[in-house]
């Protein structure tokens, strides 16, 4: 190559860049509003998540509304049948022959590939603790990498310390 070619293939170079970077520069960039990203959320079908880890969601005074609904529907009078009153009798006998214990001990099981999160969402269906407090204890505290594939027994009454030293051995 010359020097003159050099030169003419830098200076296209630059006048490239100069006008790209012009238009991009001059264009008026699109506001986002609250609304807007709601829309979109609502038409994907998908929620949004703050900072904090909570979701949130558009369709909450619904899902609220829903809650009401089944609550007025509990505590309303139902007609109960003759048949019914009977079913209704048994149900008492034998609840009041074999009373059922509260459970104090559980067993997850951690198995190849699960994430933290999803040992902490098991420990959270069983009502024991909440899953986003364990996965971050489990992070902040670097045992997130030890936890043991296998079944481990949990207790009533564990705290959160006790739970990660029963799945990571640590």
């Amino acid at each position: 190559m010359s020097r003159n070619t050099l030169r003419s293939f830098s200076a296209g170079i630059v006048f490239a860049v100069v006008v790209v970077l012009i238009f991009t520069g001059f264009s008026p960039q699109p506001t986002l509003s609250e609304a807007s990203v709601n829309r979109y959320l609502d038409a994907n079908g998908q929620m949004a998540v703050s900072a904090d880890g909570s979701l949130s969601s558009t369709d909450e005074q619904p899902a609220a509304d829903k809650g009401d609904e089944l609550q007025k529907n509990e505590e309303s009078p139902s007609p109960v049948s003759d048949e019914g009153a009977n079913a209704d009798n048994d149900n008492a006998e034998d609840e009041n022959a074999a009373p059922e214990e509260p459970k104090t001990e559980w067993t997850i099981t951690v198995e190849e590939g699960m994430s933290t999160y999803e040992v902490s969402q098991q420990l959270e269906e069983l009502g024991l603790l909440d899953a986003s407090v364990l996965t971050n204890y489990l992070e902040d505290n670097n045992i997130a990498q030890y936890v043991q594939i296998g079944d481990h027994e949990i207790k009533a009454g564990m705290n959160i310390v006790e739970i990660a030293k029963q799945i990571t051995n640590r």
